[in-house]
């Protein structure tokens, strides 16, 4: 490689960077105001880590349903034959197409279990939940195989075969689960299916000049954001980039009108230079705020208690608020 090449490549590899950078940090920011919002809060830092990872977030739940959604249709270059193989004829490829989109939700619900430990005070699947939701995949998976030998006899009858296992699949998720499953379920499927869409409209030459993007793209990424914001985001752990509220224990100079006594058990929100911005139950819609000077210090509670995350009842400081 030449050393113009070299240039050329850096000044792209610079380009796509930056690109990147702005792109996360431009989505975690929307999704930081727009959680921030609901609680009232206007002021946060601008220059935060929190803020980036938020992004981070956003991109790696937006990644995994396209990356299920292209094996599954064969888009994006992902054309290896992989699971069960279903083939139609051409009268039938928009019934094939339909039966995909719908049997796609199955493998969502199973990817957002399996994703629930990114989330804050997860409510563990009743008795049989698992079970009845292997029950749905295997289903699935039979459904697949006889569509495999019989689709273009019957594809009514499989297009009405998976309808009812993804049925069935929901109906599980919603009386089994916790709702927030649901609700990435939810995501990934939207995500997944709107990205086959907008591939397809991009591939069609005749489409493609008639598709108003600057249309679409003002109302539904918009769209997109506040889904994920509004329901997802609030959701998920801190520690993994998400919104969701910590429990601490706060150590106070004196009472105040928020707090009744100088130990307050509550639910850390945001912290700004100015102090502290939290919630006194996980119903409320309007945070409170502290100043930094009336704080002395803080603990961390375990997830989803209020138990001391250092050994049961020996909470110590993370860091003195002041």
């Amino acid at each position: 490689m030449n050393e113009g090449s070299s240039k050329v490549l850096l000044e792209h590899a610079s380009r796509l960077s930056g690109f990147l950078f702005a792109a996360v940090y431009g989505a975690g920011f929307l999704i930081t105001s727009i959680h921030h919002a609901q609680f009232g809060i206007s002021e946060f830092g601008l220059l935060r880590a929190r803020i980036f990872s938020s992004g981070l977030l956003f991109i790696a739940l937006t990644a995994l349903p396209m990356l299920m959604v292209a094996r599954v249709f064969g888009i994006f270059g992902l054309r290896k034959a992989v699971g069960i193989g279903i083939s139609s004829s051409s009268e039938h490829t928009q019934h094939l197409r339909v039966s995909l989109t719908l049997a796609f939700f199955v493998p969502c619900v199973a990817i957002a279990g399996l994703c629930s430990f990114l989330m804050a005070n997860i409510m563990q699947e009743k008795q049989w939940g698992w079970q009845l939701t292997m029950a749905g995949v295997l289903l699935l998976m039979a459904i697949g195989l006889e569509e495999r030998r019989n689709f273009d006899r019957h594809p009514m009858k499989c297009i009405l075969a998976v309808l009812l296992a993804v049925t069935f699949e929901f109906i599980v998720t919603l009386r089994y689960y916790d709702e927030r499953v649901l609700w990435l379920s939810v995501w990934f499927y939207t995500v997944g299916i709107s990205a086959v869409l907008l591939y397809g409209m991009w591939l069609n030459p005749d489409d493609r000049p008639r598709m108003e993007w600057e249309f679409w793209a003002v109302t539904f990424l918009p769209v997109l954001l506040l889904l994920f914001a509004s329901e997802i985001y609030g959701g998920m752990l801190q520690f993994y980039g998400g919104g969701a509220p910590m429990p601490v224990t706060l150590q106070l100079a004196n009472k105040t009108q928020a707090c009744g006594s100088v130990e307050e058990e509550v639910l850390l929100i945001e912290e700004t230079g100015e102090g502290y911005y939290f919630l006194k139950r996980s119903d409320q819609k309007l945070s409170y705020f502290l100043r930094r000077d009336e704080i002395c210090g803080m603990r961390l509670s375990v997830r989803g208690s209020h138990i001391s995350a250092f050994g049961p009842g020996e909470g110590r400081p993370v860091f003195p608020a002041n």
